[in-house]
């Protein structure tokens, strides 16, 4: 599917979200715990330049020491520029293009290993 969009002018490149899924997934050592007892270690969210191209980059950084950034809470909810500032000084923008899907699914987190997501989803459960 994604390849045959790729193909007809759309989408990103197949080997390109490989990439992605792969840095997104190997971008941090460890786990922050959330004040709810969960464990987060990417915050990923995604904008628009409003030219038509979509980005996704997290709001939750760690340092080299081990310490966490984040940068998720309401003040950037508005003006998100420092965060994505952060995330290019840091490596870390995941540019989609126009392809709009791809980078909404990917900042909710279609990166994340199956296992993961339904971890994710047992502890909210609680």
């Amino acid at each position: 599917m994604r390849l045959k969009k790729y193909q007809e002018g759309g989408g990103i490149n197949p080997n390109k979200m490989k990439q992605y899924v792969n840095k997104a997934r190997t971008m941090r050592k460890g786990s922050r715990k959330n004040p709810d007892g969960s464990e987060s270690t990417v915050i990923m969210r995604t904008e628009t330049d409003g030219k038509g191209n979509w980005f996704s980059f997290p709001s939750l950084f760690q340092n080299k020491d081990g310490s966490w950034v984040d940068m998720s809470d309401e003040k950037y909810e508005r003006d998100w520029m420092p965060v994505y500032r952060e995330a290019k000084k840091r490596g870390e923008v995941f540019d989609f293009g126009a392809d709009k899907d791809s980078a909404l699914r990917f900042g909710e987190g279609s990166w994340k290993p199956l296992s993961f997501k339904n971890k994710s989803e047992r502890l909210r459960a609680r």
